[in-house]
């Protein structure tokens, strides 16, 4: 069958109607190609567009919030050193702020072992003189130090500590060590 047996009216109605059939397949194959495709594919990165900008909304919404929470707490942090009135003493003090933190590490109940004292480092607002104590006792002790530390003595940071002892014989002390930073005035003041 051809096209001209198709227009002279030689063709039976059933080869038409294949005709047809083969030509709207044809059809759709080609609108599905050309058109319905490159659609479907459009439609699916829309999709994850919006995906993505619904998890980056969230991710945003989020880091805003922890922005807000982190300035709250800088406001509250900035608003105690302000109330916290820290006198810092001279470097020259050394020996004297020494003995001091030796005399509250006996006064709390702890052993003094070996204190040593690094070297100053400069900073645009103090000095920082590190220190290493060691000491020994019970752990109520250690506690009471540190807690003692944070008071009256403000001007010191704990960096870090150590805790050792035998669990084989718990009735030994224990022994402590501590790092801890000394934060001194820049300019000596007149001693007091």
């Amino acid at each position: 069958m051809n096209v001209r047996e198709m227009i002279s009216g030689k063709c039976a109605p059933w080869q038409v109607d294949i005709a047809a059939v083969v030509v709207c397949g044809l059809a759709t194959v080609l609108a599905y190609g050309a058109v319905l495709k490159p659609l479907q594919a459009q439609r699916t990165e829309y999709a994850r567009g919006v995906q993505d900008l619904s998890r980056h909304q969230k991710h945003t919404a989020r880091m805003t919030t922890i922005r807000f929470e982190l300035a709250g707490q800088l406001a509250e942090v900035q608003q105690a050193l302000a109330e916290r009135k820290t006198q810092l003493r001279p470097v020259d003090q050394v020996n004297r702020r020494m003995a001091e933190l030796t005399a509250m590490v006996n006064r709390c109940g702890l052993k003094t072992g070996n204190v040593s004292v690094g070297q100053v480092s400069p900073g645009p607002r103090c000095h920082t003189i590190p220190i290493q104590i060691s000491a020994s006792g019970d752990y109520r002790s250690c506690v009471r130090f540190l807690h003692e530390l944070a008071a009256p003595m403000s001007d010191f940071a704990v960096a870090g500590f150590e805790i050792r002892g035998d669990p084989q014989k718990p009735q030994r002390s224990a022994t402590f060590s501590f790092d801890l930073y000394w934060y001194a005035a820049i300019q000596a003041t007149a001693a007091k």
